[in-house]
């Protein structure tokens, strides 16, 4: 697949990660003019593999919060324009899948769901309500359940709408996968893949997916980060452009 942006870091000029700009936190400052690449979204992306930490357990977002289902994609925009201002309106979606009573079961991914809603609400005083998580540990009824459709819907949800100058976040804690491209696009013959909690009986989510969901829709402008702390993650958004430091 084509390279990742990892964060922390600064490329293109932008806002380093962990910096309160970067979450959406009003400052004086404006963003650097060279902060986008003219007619693509700023994406930041941090991939690994594994999950740690043990915070406490996030509490259940209300319902009200949580997206509808079946959420249509949303449709492509560019602006062509400088970088604006931070709008002020954030969306994260949170996925931890630890698989429990399988072979394969993990023990941190929920932490991590926790340990990221902790810093966003904490640190950067970002609201309850405009973050959804999915977690396989029963505690958020079917709608929080994170199964292949619940996961798609979420992508669709946390892009829907997304104008310049929103600040997006996007979270997978769980287990990486491969499987065949049968399109010819990947040098290696393979997409990266996420598995949800049904991967078994509705199938893996490929990274063609993913950044079909997650990157292509965005209009220019927006700041989307990304971390996904599974196998076989250094490619899995598909983003066209690699960063070095």
């Amino acid at each position: 697949g084509a390279g990742a942006v990892p964060a922390p870091g600064n490329p293109f000029g932008r806002v380093a990660l962990g910096t309160p700009a970067h979450f959406g936190v009003p400052v004086q400052q404006q963003q650097p003019q060279n902060a986008s690449v003219r007619g693509r979204p700023l994406v930041d992306y941090v991939g690994g593999g594994g999950g740690g930490g043990a915070p406490p357990p996030a509490p259940v977002a209300a319902a009200s919060s949580r997206p509808p289902p079946n959420l249509p994609a949303t449709q492509a925009l560019t602006v062509n324009a400088p970088p604006p201002r931070l709008t002020g309106r954030r969306k994260a979606l949170l996925i931890g899948i630890n698989y429990g009573g399988t072979a394969a079961e993990l023990r941190g991914c929920h932490n991590d769901v926790a340990a990221l809603y902790g810093l966003l609400t904490q640190k950067y005083g970002w609201s309850a309500d405009c973050i959804h998580a999915l977690t396989d540990d029963g505690r958020r009824g079917e709608a929080g359940h994170p199964t292949r459709a619940n996961i798609v819907n979420g992508m669709r949800w946390l892009t829907q709408d997304a104008a310049p100058g929103d600040v997006l976040f996007f979270a997978f804690s769980g287990h990486g996968a491969q499987q065949e491209d049968r399109h010819g696009y990947e040098e290696d013959g393979m997409n990266e893949t996420i598995l949800p909690v049904d991967f078994k009986r509705a199938g893996m989510i490929s990274d063609d997916e993913m950044g079909s969901m997650l990157v292509q829709t965005l209009p220019d402008g927006v700041r989307l980060t990304a971390l996904m702390d599974s196998c076989h993650s250094g490619t899995g958004l598909d983003l066209p452009y690699s960063w070095e430091p």
